[in-house]
């Protein structure tokens, strides 16, 4: 049975159903590898790597590295998500090369090296972070904040923009006027992945689900890149 969040914004939704039923919300976002889900739905990834062993990359994280470093790549995010739901996750942004082990040595005890699995990926600061939820129906919110995408999503910042697409006209609706920003925000609901177009349908429904997403700037232009996907039903947009 689906759960609606009952008003305020997309990160209040979250903090509700933490409060309902923490472990579920936890195993809702943690997935070894959310990327590759994404791109398997065809959505933007930053370029990284999936690494199943921690102590395999601290044997050589130069050698590891250099697949993104050869991209022109200089800045990293580290992600390490545990396979234990009683442990701690943790990530880092914007580390050099050489700090990307430190940092996973000072944060993850030896004995639990086999316990975490490790992403490292392309740190590019965000212009804004995003989370937006697609409804069966065609509803649709996405909620915008400037900055890292994590400050929005873990309740730091609150929305600052809104943008909400009519259910039966597909129309969006939008709480600024930035025409940047509306193109950029029209690229990412485009690179969501589209449902079957039934035949007696005017559009295309976006797969319903969970999103977060941050807007970077690439060639002089804001651009989608995609973090995380949830398809459970829990989460949904009252109507």
């Amino acid at each position: 049975m689906s759960e609606n969040f009952s008003g305020g914004s997309l990160v209040d939704w979250r903090i509700e159903l933490q409060k309902k039923n923490i472990l579920l919300a936890d195993q809702l976002h943690e997935e070894a590898d959310p990327y590759q889900t994404l791109i398997e739905l065809g959505l933007p990834v930053p370029p990284y790597l999936a690494i199943e062993s921690i102590v395999t990359f601290l044997e050589d994280p130069e050698q590891k590295l250099k697949v993104l470093k050869n991209q022109g790549i200089d800045q990293f995010y580290v992600g390490l998500r545990p396979i234990s739901p009683d442990l701690p996750k943790y990530r880092e942004l914007e580390l050099e090369a050489d700090q990307v082990a430190p940092y996973i040595q000072s944060v993850i005890p030896v004995e639990d090296y086999n316990n975490y699995h490790l992403r490292v990926a392309e740190y590019a600061p965000a212009e804004y972070g995003a989370v937006a939820i697609v409804n069966p129906s065609g509803a649709l919110r996405v909620e915008l904040a400037r900055g890292e995408m994590s400050n929005l999503a873990t309740g730091t910042k609150t929305p600052e923009f809104t943008v909400e697409a009519n259910q039966f006209t597909g129309v969006l609706n939008h709480s600024f006027d930035d025409l940047e920003l509306r193109k950029a925000i029209v690229a990412a609901i485009n690179a969501m992945p589209s449902l079957e177009v039934q035949e007696a349908s005017i559009r295309q429904n976006r797969k319903p689900g969970y999103y977060e997403f941050v807007l970077v700037r690439r060639g002089g232009k804001l651009r989608p890149t995609y973090f995380d996907y949830k398809s459970s039903p829990l989460f949904s947009l009252p109507e």
